[in-house]
């Protein structure tokens, strides 16, 4: 009887939170406004570290040919690559003789590897600019990323936004088009229900803007943190978006489009995940202190994705003895995933549905291994490694 009753609580819990995320999204699309373009000019900061050749010098062309009026600082943070190294020289000489830039380009070098972090520091004090975009150094931009990423900039009460991430990598292979399911879901369901509250809870490191008032205001908090007495490497995007989220809104711009590469191996990507899942279990906790009485909505948001897996923990382990002890289990079980798959990402059916097949397959991914990650990450999340450098 009381395994009846949790199952039944596991359910009506599952189908509310896609109600509760329908919802926002639905809200969020009829009512967030629509922007006039944000014309004054910004900085744009990448930054390196032993980047191979091919990558950072398309990364840096297509800065430079997206549409804005801006300059460039690239920071390289202490890289060991010689690859890295002679191109970066390259192109600073190639710099001073060119006479008539589109837009300036700055480069600076720290003198070791001090994280990403210290590159943002660096390149954050020497922007010129009251808007500071940020840009990952194998992340190629379209022509118009920038000036859709800017447009909530019009609004004084947005302190950052956040564009729509893909894998440039996408169709490589299946570990690739899973990832590209499990983005747009998280981006243009997620995120996007998120946006017109002005609460979203991660800016991509990849593609985002910031007030430099705001990063400079933050950025000893932002480049000294710790957590239980220990240095925080990874996590970085998120934390920053914390920072922001303490007194401003954070938007999302679905039509600031950037292309990034991904893990291509499912061990890659479940390494990537972990210390994901790591930073967002110390980051909620401090989004959740943050606020606590101030934003009730993200207050919500962040309890909801944090309790969620705890919630659930008796039926995944009901679900995977079921499955040792009698196999054929999992064959009555995919009908239940794909339909709830269908459910949780109804908009792709329409908006983009050439990845609902491998939304069905990252379900299978989820519920064998990803979700076990959060315990993982749960009892590990002091460990600062970044398990994938």
């Amino acid at each position: 009887m009381i395994w009846k009753i949790y199952f039944l609580i596991n359910g009506i819990v599952i189908l509310s939170y896609i109600w509760y995320r329908m919802i926002l999204l639905f809200i969020t699309e009829t009512f967030e406004k629509s922007y006039p373009l944000f014309k004054e000019p910004f900085s744009v900061v990448i930054p390196v570290y032993n980047e191979n050749e091919k990558d950072l010098k398309e990364c840096i062309k297509s800065v430079y040919l997206a549409r804005g009026e801006k300059e460039i600082i690239i920071v390289d943070d202490g890289s060991t690559k010689e690859e890295t190294i002679n191109f970066l020289k390259k192109l600073e000489k190639n710099i001073k003789l060119i006479e008539n830039l589109k837009c300036p380009i700055k480069i600076f070098y720290l003198e070791k590897n001090m994280g990403k972090r210290s590159a943002h520091k660096k390149g954050f004090l020497n922007a010129r600019y009251d808007i500071i975009a940020v840009v990952d150094s194998d992340t190629l931009v379209r022509e118009d990323s920038f000036i859709n990423l800017l447009k909530p900039f019009n609004n004084r009460e947005v302190g950052a936004t956040t564009g729509d991430i893909r894998p440039i990598n996408e169709n490589e292979n299946l570990t690739t088009k899973v990832q590209g399911a499990k983005y747009w879901t998280g981006l243009n369901i997620d995120r996007k229900s998120q946006s017109y509250w002005g609460i979203v809870t991660c800016c991509s490191g990849a593609l985002s803007a910031y007030r430099k008032e705001l990063v400079i205001k933050h950025l000893e908090e932002y480049i000294n943190q710790t957590f239980l007495g220990e240095k925080c490497n990874s996590g970085d995007d998120r934390y920053l978006t914390n920072l922001i989220l303490k007194d401003w809104k954070v938007k999302y711009a679905e039509d600031a489009i950037a292309y990034t590469r991904v893990p291509n191996t499912f061990k890659k990507w479940t390494k990537q995940s972990l210390r994901w899942k790591r930073s967002f279990i110390r980051e909620s906790f401090i989004c959740l202190r943050n606020s606590a009485g101030k934003k009730n909505l993200l207050f919500f948001e962040t309890l909801l994705n944090l309790v969620l897996p705890i919630l659930f923990v008796g039926i995944r382990i009901a679900f995977v003895i079921s499955i040792i002890l009698y196999p054929i289990f999992i064959l009555l079980t995919l009908p239940v995933m794909i339909f709830a798959t269908l459910v949780r990402n109804a908009p792709m059916f329409f908006e983009s549905p050439k990845r609902i097949f491998y939304s069905f397959v990252y379900a299978i991914y989820y519920n064998f291994i990803f979700y076990w990650l959060y315990f993982v990450a749960l009892f590990t999340f002091k460990n600062t490694k970044w398990l994938t450098r």
